[in-house]
């Protein structure tokens, strides 16, 4: 079972750095090859920090952590890419602390609700001290 986990974690990470990888020689525009090199990093930064929080924890394995995290930067990195969320910081940051929040308490066998509530909350403070640095 661990075994056919990472296998799929490597798979799915491998498809979606690839698409990347192909899309960035092709004839597509500037903001479409940016998109995908976005949703590409985040979807290999969630693997590996989800696997790193698997194999710490002791909650749970590194290959769900490897799964879940690569969706879950898949969502944070498809979140930074929705341009009328650009317009929207604030709450841009609360659906991606919300989507890591989900990742976290799912890897870690928690309350998801809680986990995602939690996500929101800091999604959002980091949105408006980022504001709020921006402004000075």
């Amino acid at each position: 079972m661990k075994l056919s986990t990472i296998s799929l974690a490597f798979v799915a990470l491998t498809l979606v750095l690839a698409q990347s990888v192909s899309l960035a020689g092709t004839g597509i525009s500037a903001k479409a090859k940016k998109n995908w090199k976005t949703v590409g990093i985040t979807t290999a930064v969630g693997a590996g920090a989800g696997a790193a929080t698997g194999a710490i924890s002791g909650k749970s394995t590194v290959g769900k952590g490897a799964v879940v995290g690569a969706v879950t930067g898949l969502g944070v990195g498809a979140t930074e890419t929705v341009d009328v969320l650009k317009r929207k910081p604030l709450l841009k940051r609360g659906i991606q602390g919300a989507l890591t929040g989900l990742g976290a308490s799912t890897i870690l066998d928690k309350n998801k609700l809680g986990g995602a509530a939690i996500g929101v909350g800091a999604g959002i403070g980091t949105g408006l001290i980022e504001k709020e640095v921006k402004r000075k």
